[in-house]
């Protein structure tokens, strides 16, 4: 039996943009399904490149015990790289292990430049605060009865990576104190959305329309 998307219009942007797709099997996109830990690397990779496939490596001895010729291996040492994930503690990082919806908004916070020493995403407070800045940023906008700590449904992590995509991201800046010379880092939520960065594209009225770029005219071209 196949579900209907509660999300279609962020379903369809997604895919538009080929940051999402149908299971790696080649079936369908089930949006009840829930996400996986490998799947969620390879969407944020995606994310991260434009929707293009990068050149990646691979590491002669992976990061984590349980990748090693997994399907998603490179897309994990990717965001490993990146500091977007990391294993259990005991060297493993269980690529097949659900997601929940608070773990899937850490991992787009921190591809939108928020650091995790800096936020308090470390340590035994890191849901509350991954929470806090996930509501704050508009992770959650369209996912109301989603409960945080519960496994993520593909349909559900699809909004919630079209929410991240078009919110300004976390940029950080310096002040130095004339008299002392200490310098201060500052973090504010003003940098360019993922969207403009990385797909060329524009958002109006809070709505993701297209990439592409403008001609002197209005047209759009792709």
């Amino acid at each position: 039996m196949l579900f209907r998307s509660k999300h279609t219009e962020a379903v369809s942007a997604m895919t538009t943009l080929n940051v999402i797709s149908g299971k790696n099997d080649g079936s369908y996109f089930d949006p009840t399904g829930t996400l996986t830990r490998a799947e969620m690397a390879k969407l944020v990779t995606y994310i991260l490149n434009g929707g293009v496939e990068p050149v990646l490596g691979e590491k002669v001895t992976p990061t984590y015990k349980d990748i090693d010729g997994h399907w998603a291996e490179k897309y994990i040492e990717y965001c490993t790289s990146m500091n977007i994930i990391a294993g259990d503690g005991s060297g493993k990082f269980n690529p097949e292990g659900t997601l929940t919806a608070e773990q899937c908004a850490k991992m787009l916070l921190t591809a939108m430049n928020y650091k995790d020493d800096i936020f308090g995403f470390l340590g035994n407070n890191w849901a509350v605060n991954v929470n806090r800045e996930a509501n704050a940023a508009g992770l959650y906008k369209e996912l109301g009865s989603l409960k945080a700590t519960d496994a993520i449904s593909r349909d559900d992590a699809a909004q919630m990576v079209y929410n991240a995509i078009q919110s300004k991201t976390m940029e950080l800046s310096w002040t130095q104190d004339k008299e002392t010379g200490e310098i201060s880092q500052h973090y504010q939520l003003t940098g360019n959305s993922l969207f403009t960065d990385k797909f060329n594209g524009e958002v109006y009225e809070g709505v993701l329309q297209a990439s592409g770029s403008m001609d002197p005219y209005g047209n759009r071209s792709e």
